[in-house]
């Protein structure tokens, strides 16, 4: 079979429930368009709710644990077999543009080369604007005098490293001379939407799809909707502030958010503003779909769209993600685009959706089965072409960190933590994981049967390395 092009899309915190096609308070009309072309996967959970770790998870088809990785700022290692080193060995032109972040970008200068990972083409820029990196240049290059509107302030690990490395950073019209607060409000973009962060990673897909020749892979990496909430006026202007419906908050989530000094007007922008930061990744999309769709590849790729994590966007109190990972977290979108081209793999469907559980970690080993690849053992996912085809996947979903581990069934959430202390949420009744059931009598046969998925589930794969003969 001629081998399929493999198109990535991936935002960085972006929630199921953001996007029009999930939600009518987002309005997506290109990425809704090409769910109405792909397989939906509405209960996709990450392996870890923070951007590295779930990031090094996916695109290693390998749980966090079995990495070693379960925290941020672990770098992933560079000999660590990951999806580009894979394809490589096929022949296909491997690329990647955007956010990776599978090293710390806080205590780095960003002129010196970054590690490929296997990809033959490399254009990295992990924070919009924040350092003198491969974005900064590309829209210094197209407007010189952007560089005094560009920086949305310096994450505070990365102002702290500066500081004390004595090194200048560039100056930022958010925040001047201070780290920023990314959930302080929600700010219009001091550049023009053609040339954010967004449109970079847009722009050089484009020039890569259109200037490579078959078979190649190419993982466009989006910062938005990560915070701050930075946005183009003209996506801002697509939403109405005051017609956003809060929930209805306990005493203690309202403490969490006084706590934090956000008041309801706050809650109310920084939503807007997430909406808009979504709605300027599907613009952005839609650039890179024509130009799919011009080169004549279109029906030759096999598209896939999803994040890294989610947001709490006020779910609970909280901004940002994190202990719980509860839905809002850990659930992300999930679009997978087949063509005709690779349907004696698996078929093509149109606007299906699925509703059966399945994870991070299973979209490589996918990838591979529809290009016609053979999965390597190491892998710890699964292909969800099964589950495309009818059959059952997964049990549950399990999402983990240092000290606590949960796991994700169609009904229940269960996490427990090192401290042996244990959680029970009913995840379709109970969204923002109020109400502890572990306590309750009556979900003791509930508890104690989540209990052994999980045990079960880690007594299976800690089987070590294999003997390579009886002895």
């Amino acid at each position: 079979m001629k081998r399929p092009n493999i198109l990535i899309i991936n935002t960085d915190q972006q929630r199921w429930d953001a996007l029009g096609i999930n939600n009518p308070n987002y309005i997506t009309p290109n990425l809704d368009n090409l769910a109405k072309e792909s397989y939906m996967f509405d209960m996709c959970f990450v392996q870890n709710p923070l951007c590295m770790p779930s990031r090094a998870s996916v695109w290693t088809g390998k749980y966090p644990s079995s990495l070693g990785i379960l925290d941020m700022a672990i770098p992933l290692p560079e000999d660590q077999i990951n999806i580009a080193h894979i394809f490589n060995i096929y022949g296909y032109d491997t690329s990647y543009f955007g956010k990776m972040h599978f090293i710390p970008h806080a205590n780095r200068d960003h002129r010196e080369l970054h590690p490929s990972y296997g990809f033959s083409h490399l254009e990295i820029s992990d924070e919009p604007g924040a350092y003198e990196d491969d974005y900064y240049y590309w829209a210094v290059s197209k407007e010189k005098n952007i560089r005094d509107r560009i920086n949305p302030g310096m994450p505070p690990a990365a102002f702290d490293w500066y500081r004390l490395m004595g090194k200048k950073s560039i100056n930022s019209p958010y925040f001047p001379d201070v780290p920023r607060d990314d959930f302080l409000k929600t700010w219009i973009s001091k550049i023009p939407k053609e040339l954010s962060h967004s449109s970079f990673v847009a722009d050089k897909t484009s020039v890569k799809i259109t200037s490579s020749s078959s078979p190649w892979l190419i993982m466009a990496g989006f910062f938005a909707p990560h915070a701050p909430m930075i946005a183009s006026k003209d996506f801002l202007n697509l939403y109405d502030a005051t017609s956003i419906q809060l929930p209805q908050y306990t005493k203690e989530e309202l403490d969490r958010l006084r706590n934090a000094n956000i008041s309801m007007d706050t809650v109310k922008e920084l939503i807007l503003g997430y909406r808009a930061m979504v709605s300027e990744v599907d613009y952005n999309v839609g650039k890179i779909i024509k130009s799919l769709k011009d080169s004549g590849e279109y029906e030759n790729t096999i598209i896939v769209f999803t994040s890294d994590h989610g947001e709490w966007l006020g779910d609970c109190g909280r901004f940002s993600k994190g202990y719980p990972a509860d839905d809002a977290v850990s659930r992300v979108p999930l679009l997978i685009r087949i063509p005709e081209s690779v349907s004696d793999v698996c078929k093509p469907g149109r606007g299906i959706r699925i509703k059966d559980i399945c994870e991070g970690v299973d979209i490589l080993p996918t990838v591979l089965e529809l290009a016609g690849i053979k999965r390597p053992p190491h892998l710890d996912g699964k292909s969800i072409c099964n589950l495309i085809n009818g059959d059952r996947h997964k049990d549950f979903a399990l999402t983990e960190h240092r000290g606590w581990k949960t796991i994700r069934t169609e009904e229940y959430r269960y996490l427990i933590k090192d401290d042996g202390k244990e959680f029970l949420w009913d995840a379709n009744n109970d969204v923002y994981c109020r109400n502890n059931l572990a306590d309750y009598p009556s979900y003791k046969d509930v508890l104690s049967n989540m209990r052994l998925l999980l045990l079960e589930f880690l007594v299976k794969r800690d089987r070590g390395k294999d003997p390579v003969w009886p002895y």
